[in-house]
């Protein structure tokens, strides 16, 4: 009887060691061209975007606080968003 338990064991432990050959082993892949990717589009898409519209430029639209300051950006002196365009089509421009 001891026999038989013993010779059942020993094939079921070749069937799970022969199963367990056969699974492919773990996929690493290099991050390095993700990670790449992932820069290029962040510089593509956010790199255009600035902290503050430069004195003379448009896009502050109507919010004096978009324009940058003059001097220390935290507490030098607020610039204006004025609209320079019409009231249908305006134009909001930085200026002292």
């Amino acid at each position: 009887m001891m026999l038989k338990l013993t010779l059942a064991c020993f094939v079921i432990a070749c069937f799970l060691a022969a199963e367990a050959a056969r699974i492919p082993g773990p996929y690493y892949r290099d991050p390095e061209p993700y990670n790449r990717d992932l820069t290029e589009r962040f510089f593509k898409n956010h790199l255009h975007r600035r902290s503050c519209v430069p004195l003379g430029g448009s896009g502050c639209e109507g919010n004096n606080g978009k324009c940058c300051r003059q001097g220390n950006p935290y507490t030098g002196i607020m610039r204006k968003c004025v609209n320079v365009g019409s009231v249908s089509s305006p134009n909001y421009v930085c200026q002292d």
